[in-house]
């Protein structure tokens, strides 16, 4: 027998090896218990996060820092509620109106996509 063929044959076991299967097996199983984790983790803390006071002082949008402020006001004794969509938001002054009426005012304007999806709930509630 050749001598490469000699090396090529101690190489190869010549039984096979019975952990192996139940390994590959087990590997396989984290391995797709890991790619079903992952997604889960950063989406429960993209909630977390995204609801936290430090994500509202760091994030660019103003229009996510006041969101939540017309769900979140109460018993502030608003005499004049300012409602409508981004253009009675960043158009309407509530000091202004206050300098001038004297009336506790508040601004519970919303975007206008946000103002599609929730309908007039911040004037319900």
């Amino acid at each position: 027998m050749p001598a490469v063929l000699q090396d090529v044959e101690e190489l190869q076991p010549s039984e096979p090896c019975s952990t192996r299967p139940e390994r590959t097996s087990r590997r396989y199983f984290y391995y797709s218990l890991t790619l079903a984790i992952v997604p889960l983790v950063a989406v429960l803390a993209s909630f977390l996060i995204a609801r936290s006071s430090w994500y509202l002082r760091h994030q660019r949008n103003s229009y996510l820092a006041i969101s939540d402020y017309p769900f979140t006001l109460k018993n502030a004794g608003c005499e004049v509620i300012i409602y409508g969509d981004s253009s009675a938001l960043t158009g309407v002054s509530p000091p202004v109106i206050e300098a001038t009426t004297h009336l506790r005012t508040c601004n519970i304007a919303q975007p206008n996509t946000a103002l599609a999806i929730v309908g007039t709930f911040a004037l319900d509630s």
